[in-house]
């Protein structure tokens, strides 16, 4: 399976957006908490301005763990890749050392059938 490097960054950037319009969210419940309070002066209010204040505090802790989610996902996503690059490059050295090591030996072995030819 692929690993695109792309598509999770994208997806680590989209639960950061979503954690801020979560926030956005808040604080448009903080604005009908002010609208209310100012326009009714009810002994409710205490009541309503208290699970009000609830509401934001949740609401606040989400956006912050989604936050911490989505910043966690793209920097899984960066330390995925530089694992799958530093693996493709030991491979492709150890190709390497071996396709050397194949024709130093290869030319070793024609250097002997040489000498042994001149030297019967």
């Amino acid at each position: 399976m692929e690993f695109n490097l792309s598509n999770a960054l994208n997806q680590g950037r989209r639960v950061n957006d979503i954690a801020a319009d979560i926030r956005s969210s808040k604080n448009s419940l903080n604005v009908v908490k002010g609208s209310l309070g100012s326009s009714w002066k009810a002994t409710e209010m205490t009541y309503i301005n208290h699970h009000f204040d609830q509401l934001t505090t949740e609401i606040s802790r989400l956006a912050t763990e989604l936050e911490s989610i989505g910043n966690d996902i793209q920097s899984t996503a960066n330390e995925v890749h530089r694992e799958i690059e530093e693996k493709k490059a030991a491979e492709a050295k150890a190709k390497a050392e071996a396709e050397a090591k194949a024709k130093a030996d290869a030319e070793a072995k024609a250097e002997a059938a040489a000498k042994a030819k001149a030297n019967p």
